[in-house]
């Protein structure tokens, strides 16, 4: 019995992950036949990959010396079908950050139907940190993401900054006019994205240098109640300036000059190198091709 490009491919999973059921879920089949795909394989090569346990399974010092030869083998496969142009029916789980959904998400989403028309989309939106998570756990294939992925077996491609800005409704800003430091910033209500993510933590330790500068900062996990909340003339609101554009235009917030705004944002699109799919890798690029933060 010949080893097979599926059972080499379920045997790196596994080594990556070391658990039948989380590579049942990625790979979309059920653990039975994670397990019997693993059983086929030692048997084809008279050797035992894995070692058992209650807690997950391990290589054993035989799987650990295939791996290199497994990869090499998948990523000819990848290769091949690239060449090629052949592209199968498959599944790409992608994740990506609500500025991403706000902004350029539906060209990304135009143009993969028009290359990849037999690849489907599973979408989730989420805070970067959990989509930082569920990329190392695979369970997502790829992120667009607040990056980089810190992992030696994270692939970080750059997809651009984003600048931040300070926005307040007209009436509040002409109250509170001129405002030009932190210190007068921080008598007001300080709307901010989602807890733990970059930009409220910058703002966070901004304000707390300064003792006198207790400021009431409130964060949101969507960047769209924000903007609501400055809107209203609840307070001010550090938001993307791409996001605020529209309604800087339209006059119903004001942006405010400030002597600090929160740094500059990096994306990435991110994946694990050892996914040995051609679409994450394919897909990965489109975006960096596509990336347009006005869109």
């Amino acid at each position: 019995m010949q080893a097979s490009l599926k059972q080499i491919e379920t045997f790196l999973r596994l080594a990556a992950v070391g658990n039948f059921r989380r590579v049942a879920d990625m790979m979309h089949t059920t653990q039975p036949n994670i397990s019997s795909r693993i059983l086929h394989l030692e048997h084809s090569l008279g050797q035992t990959l894995f070692e058992r346990s209650t807690g997950g399974v391990q290589l054993t010092r035989e799987g650990r010396g295939l791996v290199p030869h497994a990869e090499y083998v998948m990523k000819a496969y990848a290769a091949f079908l690239d060449a090629g142009g052949t592209q199968g029916q498959s599944v790409l789980r992608l994740g990506v950050a609500e500025m991403v959904a706000h902004s350029w998400l539906p060209l990304f989403l135009k143009e993969m139907e028009r290359r990849y028309p037999n690849v489907r989309l599973e979408l989730e939106v989420n805070r970067s940190l959990v989509l930082e998570e569920r990329i190392l756990a695979r369970d997502l294939d790829l992120a667009f993401m607040n990056g980089p992925i810190v992992d030696l077996d994270a692939v970080n491609l750059d997809i651009g900054t984003v600048d931040f800005c300070w926005v307040a409704a007209p009436g509040l800003v002409s109250e509170i006019m001129p405002v030009t430091t932190l210190e007068e910033l921080s008598s007001l209500t300080i709307f901010t994205p989602g807890e733990g993510s970059k930009p409220h933590i910058a703002i966070v330790e901004r304000f707390s240098r300064h003792e006198q500068l207790r400021a009431k900062i409130v964060p949101s996990n969507t960047i769209g109640a924000c903007l609501k909340m400055a809107q209203s003339g609840i307070g001010v609101a550090g938001l993307p300036r791409y996001f605020v554009e529209d309604a800087l235009r339209h006059g119903s917030v004001c942006e405010i000059d400030t002597d600090w705004t929160p740094p500059p944002l990096g994306f990435t699109a991110s994946y694990m190198r050892s996914s040995y799919d051609p679409v994450i890798s394919a897909a990965a690029e489109v975006g960096a091709q596509l990336v347009n933060w006005s869109a």
